[in-house]
Parts: structure tokens; sequence; C-alpha cells
């Protein structure tokens, strides 16, 4: 970081800091950004959101093509796959959703190139077109005890599973 964006503002304006007592106001500085940085951040290549004490995915700036989504970030469970989070990603061909992940907003997958999905047993919602145009899609894992919860999301997919 350039020394000069910090200013001592008892000295003229263009004299950088050149004491360590001027340094107390880093930290108060650095929470304002945090602060601000922390309605969505990226870890990785995921992108997210925090509310209430736990995440939601809501972008991915990758090009990978087999996806774990992580049980939690910095401590924090990934608890929903945001809104078009993954939409239109062609690169993408699998998808493993963790424990944690208990919804899947709309169109989060749609227009993937996404040929295998594995959901856990707590993916209790999924949003209206989740998985839309995902015409490569063929091997999909589905609990038993969500399967006929969620066999809408998935169109004509579920008959190749079921």
């Amino acid at each position: 970081m350039n020394s000069s964006f910090f200013r001592n503002t008892t000295a003229s304006p263009a004299e950088p800091f050149r004491s360590n007592t001027h340094h107390r106001s880093l930290p108060v500085l650095l929470t304002l950004a945090l602060s601000v940085l922390s309605a969505s951040v990226l870890r990785g290549q995921l992108i997210y959101t925090t509310n209430d004490n736990s995440l939601t995915i809501t972008g991915y700036s990758g090009n990978l093509t087999d996806l774990i989504i992580p049980e939690n970030i910095n401590g924090l469970p990934v608890r929903a796959v945001g809104t078009n989070a993954f939409g239109g990603m062609g690169h993408l061909k699998s998808v493993t959703i963790p424990n944690s992940v208990t919804r899947i907003e709309d169109f989060a997958f749609e227009a993937t190139g996404l040929e295998k999905v594995i959901l856990s047993v707590n993916t209790a919602t999924i949003g209206k077109g989740a998985f839309e145009f995902c015409s490569d899609l063929t091997d999909v894992t589905i609990p038993d005890s969500t399967f006929f919860r969620l066999f809408r999301h998935f169109g004509g997919i579920c008959q190749a599973v079921g």
C-alpha cells in the first residue's frame, strides 16, 4: 500500500506519515473497509454474502469444471446458493452441494453445462428454474427424502433418474 495515502493531519497535506503514533487510525480504517466488503466477499473464486451468521453463495468467478461447495467459509455455514449464482456458466460440469445448504434459489444453475449434481439430505428447497436449460444433466443424486419435493425443478431430467 502506498504510504502517501495516509496523511499526518498536523503536517502539510503533501507530507506522508513519518511517526508510528499516527497509525492508530489504521484499525478504524480497516474496520470500515471490512464492513463495506462484508456484503459481498470473494473466497478463492466463490462470491458470497453474509446474512444472520450464515452465507449465501451469490456467484463464482473461476473456471473449474467440477465444483464442491464448502460446508462453511471462515467459520460460517453456507446455507444457500443464491439466485442465478452460477447461471450461464457453460464450463461447469458437476457440482456437489454440502449438507449445510438447505436452499437453492431461483435459476441458481440455469443454463449451465452441468452433467452431474449431488444434493444433500438437507436440501429442502429448490427455487423455480434452478436447473432449467441444463440439457446435459443426466446424473442427479437426490436423497429419497427429498426426491418428490424436488421433482418439478428438474423437468424431464428426473424421469431418467427415477
